[in-house]
């Protein structure tokens, strides 16, 4: 008959690939600027784009805007989600790979605010990729 020892250590053996917390490792995102796939700044657009500094976010998609989103971000199921000081989260974008994202607009409160382009502004909607820019 088999022992309850045993029983115990099977029980334990099985268990801990559950116990040890199977959790996927976050995909980490380099910080600095990001803008649509494409985009080229023009000279008076330094403030344009994404720009993720110490977790901390602003986002500028157009110049002529009073209203700068900003806030904190966090990296959480492979998404960087952008907060509002209310802990809103303001901006989804899926992490492609350290320095490539995809705007989320079903999981972001602003959705179909920037989907119009100028000549100071790019336009951005659901799947739209950003990427790192270099010395940026």
């Amino acid at each position: 008959m088999v022992s309850m020892k045993k029983i115990v250590l099977l029980l334990i053996l099985l268990m801990l690939p559950v116990l040890s917390g199977c959790k996927e490792e976050e995909e980490p995102v380099f910080e600095g600027r990001y803008l649509p796939e494409g985009y080229v700044l023009k000279d008076q657009e330094s403030n344009l784009g994404l720009i993720l500094n110490e977790g901390n976010f602003t986002f500028v998609n157009d110049i002529a805007k009073s209203y700068i989103p900003s806030g904190k971000y966090i990296i959480k199921n492979n998404k960087l989600l952008c907060r509002n000081e209310i802990d809103e989260v303001m901006f989804t974008f899926k992490i492609i790979d350290q320095s490539t994202l995809s705007y989320v607009m079903e999981e972001s409160v602003y959705k179909d605010l920037y989907t119009i382009d100028s000549e100071h502004t790019f336009a951005f909607e659901d799947g739209t990729v950003f990427v790192l820019q270099e010395n940026q």
